[in-house]
């Protein structure tokens, strides 16, 4: 059994290491490396440039958890093998699933390149889902203080971690480098701050 480790390095951001089982991890890395992805989602309204991504949006959270009362195996997906992973993970069992709005999984390139960005009415819940990844190959992920000035911490990409944070922490993240592996994935969870 996994034994999840967490801190608090800043107040808002809380992080959550050896998350999953390797056959969990292999599920949702698998899911990422099957998914449809579009163009299109951008970080914010003023941002021009569009990323890959794959959305699962709060109807399809919805009907995840419809089958989890039900437990109709005929509904069962791998979609919904990959949201069970999740949602059996903290901080997932720490919050009301019904408040969730979306999940996007992050394709990222050496071509893509992040602005700054927050989200105000939203907290979220970070995986880093490839199975590897290596020093020097960038993908960490900035977070500022209120300003968006100072630094005040940065999470190196490592695989099976999670970071929950609250989205109007102004917050960035680096492509991969030209020496890692071709796609960087991460799965971001939005859900209302009402839930608090």
């Amino acid at each position: 059994m996994n034994e999840t480790k967490c801190f608090s390095p800043y107040e808002g951001i809380t992080v959550y290491d050896n998350v999953f089982s390797v056959p969990d991890q292999y599920n949702i890395f698998n899911h990422c490396n099957r998914a449809h992805y579009s163009i299109g989602w951008k970080d914010t309204p003023i941002h021009q440039q569009r990323y890959l991504h794959s959305r699962i949006d709060d109807n399809l959270w919805n009907k995840y958890l419809k089958y989890k009362e039900t437990n109709n195996e005929n509904d069962k997906t791998a979609l919904i093998d990959m949201l069970d992973a999740l949602s059996a993970a903290a901080p997932f069992t720490k919050i009301d699933k019904s408040k969730i709005t979306q999940s996007v999984i992050n394709l990222d390139t050496i071509a893509d390149s992040h602005y700054k960005h927050y989200h105000p009415e939203q907290n979220v819940i970070l995986y880093y889902a490839n199975i590897k990844w290596e020093d020097g190959w960038g993908g960490d992920t900035i977070f500022y203080d209120k300003y968006g000035k100072d630094v005040v911490f940065t999470s190196p990409y490592m695989p099976n971690r999670i970071i929950h944070f609250d989205g109007s922490i102004v917050h960035t993240f680096n492509p991969p480098t030209r020496i890692a592996d071709k796609y960087r994935f991460s799965i971001s969870t939005f859900y209302d701050k009402t839930n608090k």
